[in-house]
Parts: C-alpha cells; structure tokens; sequence
C-alpha cells in the first residue's frame, strides 16, 4: 500500500511531546518540519531512509537543536531506568552522517 502524501496546510504540526509525535497516524508533503512543543524538538519529513518511523509509516529525520542531537529527540527516556542505547546510536549516527556535531 502506497502512503498518500498529504499537503494540506491545515494539518496539525504542532505535537505536545514526543509520544504524541510519534503515535501520529498522518502522513506529510516531504520537507515539511514537525514539532515537539515540550521538548522543543524539530523533524523533517522525508520520502525514505529517516531516523524515526512514525506510525503512519512516516519516516522523519531529527533535526539538531542548536547544533545539537539530543537522544531524548531519537526516542532516549532519560529517566536513569529505561535502556535507551538504541536512541542513542541512533543520535550519534544522525550526528555523524550530517557531518559531525555533538550529542
């Protein structure tokens, strides 16, 4: 099944955190920029090769926050409990194939 893309400028791009990002069902025009409103993080939409899956299949890639990739961005807990060593490959490989940066 082929995902439809959406561009319609009225559809929600603003999400509270990033569970409610990553639980949107609604697929995007390549290019336009999601935002967690809690943590401040920013995606690009993208057409493949992403660095997160959203649940309609949208694949995203992390934008840095003042040329930072935050692992918390990725899907990192930060609660000092949960294993997050998957977000964190995942921040340092973004990092790493945009050129360089800090995570």
């Amino acid at each position: 099944m082929a995902l439809t893309r959406v561009t319609n400028a009225l559809l929600k791009t603003q999400f509270s955190d990033y569970a409610d990002l990553v639980a949107n069902a609604t697929t995007y025009a390549t290019g336009t920029v999601l935002n967690s409103e809690k943590e401040s993080f920013s995606y690009r939409c993208v057409d493949s090769g992403g660095d997160l899956t959203l649940t309609s299949g949208q694949q995203v890639d992390v934008l840095p926050t003042a040329g930072f990739w935050k692992a918390e961005a990725f899907g990192a807990a930060g609660d000092g409990v949960t294993l997050s060593a998957v977000a964190i490959n995942k921040a340092i490989l973004s990092a790493y194939n945009s050129g360089g940066g800090t995570v």
